[in-house]
C-alpha cells in the first residue's frame, strides 16, 4: 500500500533550510553565502559532538530494560545515574576541547582563513561582536518559524 503521507512530509523544509534562507536574507550579497557555510560547518560539529551521547544512551536501552524484567530497580538506577555521569563529563570534556581547540575542528571542514575566523567565533562565543553581528535579528525570525521534522510520517 502507498503511503499518501509520504510526498507531503517529504516535500516540507526542514529547519536548516529556513536557517540558510534567514541566513541569506540578513546576510545580503556578500555575506549570504558565507554565514550559510559557516552555519554548516559549526552544525557539522555539533553533530559529530553529540551524536555519540545517542550512541551511549541507545546502548543502554537494552542494559536497562533486562535489569526492568528481572524487577532490579537499584540496578536501573544506579545504570542512569552512571550514564548521566558519563554523558555529562563526556559533554564537558568536549565543550572545553571545542572551546580550546575549536579551529581544527573547524580545519576539518574548510581551510578558508575568513570561514575559519567566523566559525571559530560562532563556535566559541556567538554573542561576541563580530562582522556578522548586524544580522542578529534573524534568530527573533527563527524563532517565529515553524519547525518541521521531515524523518517522521504520520
Amino acid at each position: 500500500m502507498e503511503n499518501k503521507n509520504a510526498e507531503r512530509v517529504l516535500g516540507q523544509p526542514d529547519q536548516h533550510t529556513y536557517y540558510n534562507a534567514v541566513l541569506q536574507k540578513y546576510g545580503g550579497e556578500q555575506l549570504g553565502d558565507v554565514l550559510v557555510t559557516v552555519n554548516t560547518i559549526v552544525q557539522s560539529i555539533m553533530l559529530v559532538v553529540t551524536m555519540p551521547l545517542g550512541g551511549i544512551s541507545s546502548g543502554t536501552q537494552c542494559i536497562l530494560s533486562y535489569n526492568y524484567g528481572a524487577y532490579q530497580m537499584e540496578r536501573i538506577k544506579e545504570g542512569i545515574r552512571y550514564i548521566a555521569k558519563v554523558c555529562i563529563g563526556y559533554c564537558v570534556l568536549m565543550f572545553a576541547i571545542a572551546w580550546l581547540f575549536g579551529k581544527y575542528f573547524i580545519f576539518l571542514f574548510n581551510k578558508d582563513a575568513q570561514l575559519v575566523v567566523l566559525a571559530q567565533n560562532a563556535l566559541t562565543n556567538p554573542d561576541k561582536k563580530s562582522p556578522t553581528s548586524k544580522t542578529r535579528k534573524w534568530r527573533d525570525e527563527l524563532s517565529l518559524l515553524p519547525c518541521y521534522n521531515t524523518s517522521v510520517v504520520i
